[in-house]
């Protein structure tokens, strides 16, 4: 017990920068926990996509185009208000998972439908940063079935 008060009083400046980690550490668990909305990691993304999740893409228009997860819907949050019946009508009782670029207006957007009874809802964690990071496939605007595995072409033989 004495090495430890011997560390701290040699060390304040650690000590100071250890419960400061902790401090964010726990504000950023409890920031999380209050919005409500559970995070998957793409590697869990998918394993829900498998089972029939809705992919709800919370980017501008633009973004979209410029590459999404494949066949991800694109609603972008500023519209996604007026545009949860269709939602709900089309997709009714599976899961959704919302994302955007980093997570954040993914998470905002995961909040509105879970507001608006829709669950289970998740954001994607990272957003599309971290789904192009894993390698996992991304289409482009007019791509049909990017990403996807193409099949073998037969050589000819000789």
């Amino acid at each position: 017990m004495a090495q430890i008060v011997e560390f701290t009083g040699n060390h304040p400046i650690l000590i100071l920068a250890a419960v400061l980690l902790i401090a964010l550490i726990i504000v950023n668990e409890l920031r999380t926990r209050l919005r409500g909305v559970t995070e998957l990691t793409p590697g869990a993304a998918i394993a829900e996509m498998n089972h029939g999740a809705l992919v709800l893409d919370a980017r501008a228009p633009e973004q979209y185009a410029e590459g999404h997860i494949i066949n991800a819907l694109n609603a972008p949050l500023d519209t996604l208000a007026d545009r949860l019946d269709a939602i709900r009508k089309q997709h009714a009782g599976k899961t959704v998972i919302s994302y955007c670029g980093n997570g954040a207006s993914g998470a905002r957007a995961a909040q509105l439908l879970r507001a608006n009874g829709f669950a289970p809802v998740y954001n994607l964690r990272g957003g599309l940063t971290a789904w192009q990071r894993d390698n996992l496939p991304v289409e482009k605007a007019g791509e049909r079935g990017a990403g996807r595995r193409q099949p073998k072409r037969k050589r000819a033989r000789r």
